[in-house]
């Protein structure tokens, strides 16, 4: 289909598809690791060991995966 503003008004934010998981905030060098592939640090408030979460970083979702101690491991990577 090609890209027009009534296609745009049926696509709904990639957060709110997220809306079963638990959210971690990451910080700026989380961010930037887990945009990478590689685990990135968050900040943790109800999760625990082995839970999946995403972690978002300004509101934004950067990554899918599974928390460990203090770190989200990607098992899918957000590009925005």
């Amino acid at each position: 289909m090609e890209r027009t503003p009534e296609l745009d008004t049926h696509l709904r934010p990639l957060e709110e598809g997220l809306a079963d998981l638990p959210e971690l905030k990451c910080t700026a060098e989380g961010a930037v690791r887990l945009r990478n592939g590689n685990p990135g640090m968050v900040l943790a408030a109800t999760v625990e060991y082995g839970d999946e979460a995403w972690a978002s970083y300004d509101g934004k979702a950067v990554a899918v995966g599974i928390y460990k101690a203090g770190e989200l491991h990607p098992s899918r990577v957000f590009v925005q």
